[in-house]
């Protein structure tokens, strides 16, 4: 209902710095960024690459937004890829319906890790 308009506000005020600024829609965002090569793909790759997970094998990247699909690509067999929705249009390996099933999915991991003494605590 607003989100037309409202889009409209915003590439209004960003088309005068397209060489700086680009618009990027989510779900239910309009995200203003620099306008530069970067995306939650690149950034989940940065961030593994500082922490020194590159070689792990157990990663997990939970996400409900289209902007998670970057992430998603980037992880491709190398983590355990899970979009929350019911959109079967996605590049993640699984599917949670909704958020409900996310925290029982992390209570049952927190489970089975608790059984080798690996669990961190989930509230």
């Amino acid at each position: 209902m607003l989100r037309a308009p409202l889009k409209e506000i915003i590439e209004g005020a960003i088309k005068p710095h397209p060489q700086e600024l680009k618009l990027t829609e989510g779900k239910k965002v309009f995200e203003i960024r620099p306008n530069v090569n970067w995306d939650k793909g690149r950034a989940v790759a940065k961030l593994r690459q500082w922490l020194g997970l590159e070689k792990r094998p157990f990663v997990i990247y939970v996400g409900d937004d289209r902007t998670d699909e970057d992430a998603f690509r980037a992880l491709k067999d190398q983590a355990l890829t899970i979009h929350v929705g019911r959109s079967a249009d996605t590049a993640a390996r699984y599917r949670l319906k909704n958020v409900a099933d996310v925290w029982r999915f992390l209570r049952t991991l927190q489970a089975v890790l608790a059984c080798i003494d690996l669990a961190p605590r989930i509230t």
